[in-house]
């Protein structure tokens, strides 16, 4: 790209720039097509068990009888059309006497819509010609909202493709909830739902993403492969001092940054149930390291070069940038400068009083090259200017030592995932295993709650119903356990890609085994839990946000048989009485208790 280094000093193009730009979701490199498979797109495939479970799919398919249709299923970007390519140029045995359609979401003549398009591939699959003689091998790479809206469709309600919708609804393809798959015997169909598993994994009761540390590695390694790396050799060619583009760059090569980062990236996701695919990853590292302003020739003239490095570096790309894409939207709400704590307050204090903030940088933060980069400017000297000028210095150099802290922190203090993050993902974990044993602790918090939720009433194993009559609380008795009859062996598996983002626990009432109620708890109604179970009693609004948990607490009491008996608290000017309300051979008896 460059012949020397004269023509390279002159030019306001930066190499490593232009060479990041493919990881950008309006790359050309983010699309993929059956014909082409680039050298780049070879070089930054990465290995994933979702691979490995499509080519058992194909293999059973192949193997079948007759005809046979290969749903791959996902989301928008999560690589369904990059795996099927990669596999067409690497196992072209495998896909031999296939049919592929690898974009659902278009159609091939300005005719037709993506519904009749999508008929037409799947002709021999409707209900009239499902048992013709056809021999068809097709494999579809199609967008979960795509194939809803076909099964939706006339085409799937009505008689044109109503197995193949049973075949989508049986197996739950729709919706979060991974079920192994319950083919007919002999059945044409066969699916993988690339949604189902996830960036990161559970990891022995922790979590971990060996492949975004993967994806990090393919963009940052010193290999001769990597054009992004070969690009940034050339950094060293360049005029521009203390360039954020490299630096940022080089704070990826950091094992403790990519760590800090990934824990960072994995507990948003989990918070926020974001879906985070391969596409928007790619474009995420790129909106990281690059600034959307940047701009070589403006940035070696600049006169305040401290101030726009820290806003060009990682850790301000991260949070000031909300509205560049999705996941730094989700980012900014966590971002560690708005948290208050006891001790980060006393830290506050004291960055903003002392004279030594060099020290303050090497007390609490890791080594890094961002750091490095601002030491080089003497910082100390720098915030004894005049008032106005060393107060807003001083505010740009707290935010950014604030965020370091929350992704390469030197003290534990500044621990990266929370202690009730850590349960949540625990007990995810042994929900997973089906390890009862382990799972008593959620258990015990779940069985407090639903009697403690509308709040506490007189009896230890009594459930308050929701009254609208001021001055009263009716309950009613209900003896609860936890239904442990659908977990089996604990699973010998200590390690999880695919698995739902929520735990399933079931209750049921005592001495009555036919009657069960299910609750899903994701972390934003796990994190509600534990403030109830530590005596916070949930308001109004938090009755419509978590309405599920409400519904499960009402299906229970349904099981409590409070059309025979209710009790009923009196607190009115101070009162304290009970009432019975009981159902009897003669009607219904009222009384109070003495």
């Amino acid at each position: 790209m460059f012949e020397n280094n004269e023509s390279f000093l002159s030019t306001d193009v930066c190499p490593l720039v232009d060479e990041l730009k493919r990881l950008k979701k309006s790359s050309s490199e983010a699309v993929d097509n059956d014909e082409e498979f680039s050298p780049f797109k070879m070089y930054m495939h990465i290995h994933r068990s979702l691979e490995d479970d499509l080519i058992k799919k194909i293999e059973q398919a192949k193997e079948s009888i007759g005809k046979s249709l290969i749903l791959v299923c996902g989301n928008v970007g999560d690589g369904k059309s990059h795996v099927i390519s990669y596999l067409k140029h690497t196992r072209s045995d495998l896909l031999d006497g296939f049919i592929i359609h690898n974009d659902a979401t278009e159609s091939r003549s300005p005719n037709r819509d993506e519904k009749e398009e999508l008929a037409m591939v799947l002709h021999n699959f409707s209900d009239d010609c499902i048992s013709n003689d056809s021999d068809d091998k097709i494999i579809v790479a199609i967008n979960l909202g795509v194939l809803s809206n076909f099964i939706d469709s006339e085409k799937g309600k009505g008689r044109e493709f109503s197995k193949l919708a049973e075949y989508v609804n049986r197996n739950n393809i729709l919706i979060d909830n991974i079920v192994g798959e319950n083919p007919e015997q002999n059945s044409c169909f066969f699916h993988i739902n690339f949604g189902d598993y996830h960036i990161f994994r559970l990891n022995n009761g922790t979590i971990d993403s060996p492949y975004i540390e993967e994806v990090i590695e393919r963009i940052v390694c010193d290999s001769e492969d990597n054009p992004f790396y070969q690009s940034y050799k050339r950094c060293s060619e360049c005029s521009v001092d203390h360039c954020p583009v490299k630096a940022n760059f080089e704070m990826l090569q950091n094992k403790k940054v990519v760590s800090g980062l990934i824990n960072i990236l994995i507990e948003t996701i989990v918070k926020d149930k974001v879906i985070l695919s391969t596409r928007e990853l790619l474009d995420f590292f790129y909106d990281i390291i690059v600034h959307p302003d940047f701009n070589k020739a403006k940035l070696s003239k600049s006169k305040n070069r401290l101030e726009q490095f820290i806003k060009y570096c990682l850790p301000s790309l991260m949070y000031e940038h909300e509205e560049t894409s999705m996941i730094l939207s989700h980012l900014t709400k966590y971002d560690f400068i708005n948290q208050r704590t006891e001790l980060f307050d006393g830290i506050t204090t004291r960055f903003n009083t002392t004279d030594k903030l060099t020290e303050m940088f090497e007390s609490y933060i890791d080594d890094n090259p961002i750091s490095d980069q601002i030491f080089s400017f003497d910082i100390n000297a720098l915030c004894e200017g005049s008032a106005s000028k060393s107060k807003e210095l001083k505010k740009i150099l707290f935010a950014l030592f604030t965020r370091l802290c929350k992704i390469i922190p030197k003290q534990s203090d500044f621990s990266i995932v929370n202690e009730e993050f850590n349960e949540f993902i625990a007990d995810l974990y042994y929900s997973i295993r089906q390890d009862i044993k382990k799972l008593q602790r959620i258990y015990k918090t779940v069985e407090k709650c639903i009697y403690e939720w509308n709040g506490g009433s007189y009896g230890s194993r009594c459930i308050n119903l929701r009254s609208d009559v001021e001055g009263y609380i009716v309950s009613t008795e209900l003896d609860l356990e936890p239904d442990l009859s659908g977990f089996k062996s604990i699973i010998p598996d200590e390690q999880f890609d695919k698995f739902p983002s929520y735990i399933n626990l079931v209750f049921t009432k005592k001495k009555e085994k036919d009657k069960s109620a299910t609750i899903s708890i994701d972390y934003d109604l796990y994190k509600m839990l534990k403030l109830v179970e530590s005596g916070y009693r949930p308001s109004a609004k938090d009755n419509n946000r978590y309405i599920g948990f409400l519904t499960f607490i009402n299906r229970l009491a349904e099981f409590s048989g409070f059309d025979e008996e209710i009790i009923i608290q009196s607190y009115i000017r101070d009162e304290d009485k009970q009432f019975n309300l009981s159902k009897g051979g003669f009607g219904y008896t009222f009384s109070e208790v003495k």
